[in-house]
C-alpha cells in the first residue's frame, strides 16, 4: 500500500500556527508532539519503543494531496497510542455553510487550488477509509474545523503497542 517514495514525500506543513492556539486540545495533550516532521514518525514505526503515547496533526490533511493524506493518517496511526488531528471540515448543516465556506476560500487561495480531501469525504472520509475508530469529536472555530481522538477499532493493534 505505501511506497517508500510515497512515505518520504510527505511533508507535514506548519502553516496556519494562529489557529493551533484556537484548538481545544485535551489536557492530556497540551505536551504531546504537534506536526512533528516525518522523519521523526518514520523513525517511531521503524523502532516500536520510540513511539508517542499521543501525537497532534493539525491543519496538515487540507494542505497535502490526498495520496499524503492518506500516507500521513496511517503512518500516524501506526506510531502512536492516541492520535489527535484537528483541520476544516465539511459543513453539515445549513448554518455552518457561511463559516465553511469562508475557510474553503482561504484555502482556495493560500493552496490556488480545491483542496482534494473534501472532494471524498473530508477529514471524516479519511478516517474512515483508514479503518480508524473516532473517539471523540468536537467542532471549534465557529463549525468549520473539527478535532478528532481517533483509535484502532478493537481487535485490531497498532505496531507501537505491546
Amino acid at each position: 500500500m505505501l511506497s517508500s517514495d510515497s512515505v518520504h514525500s510527505v511533508h507535514i506543513p506548519l502553516q496556519y500556527t494562529p489557529l493551533h492556539q484556537r484548538i481545544p486540545w485535551p489536557a492530556y495533550a497540551r505536551d504531546a508532539p504537534l506536526n512533528p516532521p516525518m522523519t521523526d514518525i518514520l523513525t517511531a514505526a521503524a523502532h516500536p519503543d520510540k513511539g508517542y503515547d499521543c501525537l497532534r496533526l493539525a491543519f496538515c490533511f487540507s494542505a497535502l494531496p490526498e495520496d499524503q493524506c492518506a500516507t500521513l493518517l496511517h503512518m500516524a496511526s501506526t506510531v502512536s497510542h492516541k492520535l489527535l488531528v484537528a483541520d476544516f471540515k465539511l459543513a453539515e448543516r445549513n448554518l455552518e455553510l457561511p463559516v465553511v465556506g469562508i475557510s474553503w476560500l482561504l484555502l482556495h487561495l493560500f493552496y490556488g487550488k480545491c483542496v482534494t480531501i473534501f472532494r471524498h469525504g473530508g477529514l471524516e472520509g479519511l478516517v474512515r477509509t483508514a479503518g480508524l475508530v473516532v473517539e471523540h469529536r468536537k467542532t471549534f472555530l465557529f463549525g468549520a474545523a473539527v478535532l478528532l481522538a481517533l483509535h484502532h477499532p478493537a481487535g485490531t493493534v497498532s505496531s507501537s503497542s505491546s
